[in-house]
């Protein structure tokens, strides 16, 4: 890969479960080099900060991978959550506000957990995964959210509007 180009995977659903399976999560944390990021991202009915916890602890002693971890249910959005993954050094993803952050309560703002890293990821303003940002849109998000780390990732699955949303946020962040 091209100079300050990574790779981003996420992480198979059935890892980031509660009960998940530990010879599995070993085996599949072998298969990810250190210079990839891998995305855990959890269902709404993922609740439980114990298990959330326990989960980001065993990746965090068995991956050489970057990690990130993105919250589906609010109740794993408090301060036990937050000094845990920043003792670990472990980012949790912050979405900007959009129809996932309404439909589930999420906020839209965390604390930063990983010290060099932060996630942001665009689901699409008004429905599942589609719409644009628009430049405007894109522009006051860049305002309000300042760089608070040295690698700063944002990922647009907003489907057909995803190149168009981050060529115009690279733009506005001066970024080419």
């Amino acid at each position: 890969m091209g100079r300050g180009q990574r790779l981003i995977i996420k992480a198979p659903i059935y890892l980031a479960t509660p009960g998940f399976d530990r010879s599995k999560m070993r085996r599949f944390a072998k298969t990810c080099p250190k210079d990839i990021i891998v995305l855990f991202q959890f269902k709404a009915n993922f609740d439980s900060p114990a298990a959330v916890i326990a989960l980001a602890q065993f990746c965090k002693a068995h991956f050489a991978a970057r990690l990130a971890f993105e919250f589906r249910n609010k109740a794993l959005f408090f301060q036990a959550v937050y000094s845990e993954f920043a003792k670990l050094n472990l980012p949790i993803v912050s979405l900007p506000k959009s129809f996932i952050t309404d439909k589930y309560g999420l906020p839209t703002k965390v604390p930063q957990t990983g010290r060099q890293i932060a996630y942001f990821r665009f689901h699409g303003p008004e429905s599942s995964y589609k719409g644009t940002y628009r430049y405007s849109r894109l522009k006051t998000w860049a305002r309000n959210n300042p760089k608070f780390a040295d690698d700063v990732y944002i990922l647009f699955n907003n489907t057909e509007y995803a190149y168009e949303d981050a060529t115009y946020l690279k733009k506005i962040l001066g970024a080419g």
